[in-house]
């Protein structure tokens, strides 16, 4: 959390596919502009999280269907359990949003609740990308080893993530 950022990028949580790279450099700095926001207090932090929230779970909804597109054209064998966390993850963090929305701004700014949220995004999205994104990476590197050729190449043109 260095420079005031929720999420620095590194170059360890790069799949090696650009479009991704991109994508999830984007939800880092959405995350980020997130963070910043709550670490406003008092209404103002609940005033930023409740207008950064939304735009930032469309577009992390945008980038998974992406992803999902991607993994099915290429026929990834793990394809159902990918799109399961997806969904589980979806699920999970609009219940906390839910939550959060819910509670009496008294009680959120009386703790850290809105800066534990998105630290806990940053985490949930950290760990999906270093787990289950590097696994189709993997695969795609053992299938192009196996056959010989290339079922696809890391920079992916972006006809595989449109319609």
């Amino acid at each position: 959390m260095d420079n005031g950022q929720l999420i620095e990028w590194d170059d360890r949580y790069s799949v090696g596919i650009e479009l991704i790279d991109e994508q999830h450099r984007e939800l880092a700095s959405q995350m980020n502009n997130l963070w910043l926001g709550c670490q406003k207090g008092g209404q103002e932090e609940k005033f930023f999280f409740d207008v950064n929230i939304q735009p930032l779970l469309r577009y992390m909804s945008y980038h998974f269907s992406s992803e999902e597109r991607m993994l099915e054209r290429i026929k990834y064998p793990d394809l159902a359990a990918h799109v399961q966390q997806h969904s589980d993850m979806m699920r999970i963090i609009a219940e906390g949003v839910g939550h959060i929305q819910q509670e009496e701004p008294s009680a959120l700014l009386s703790g850290n609740r809105l800066s534990d949220f998105a630290a806990h995004l940053r985490d949930t999205l950290i760990s999906h990308i270093i787990v289950m994104d590097k696994k189709y990476v993997s695969y795609i590197h053992f299938v192009n080893r196996k056959l010989g050729t290339y079922v696809m190449e890391t920079t992916l043109p972006t006809e595989l993530f449109i319609g």
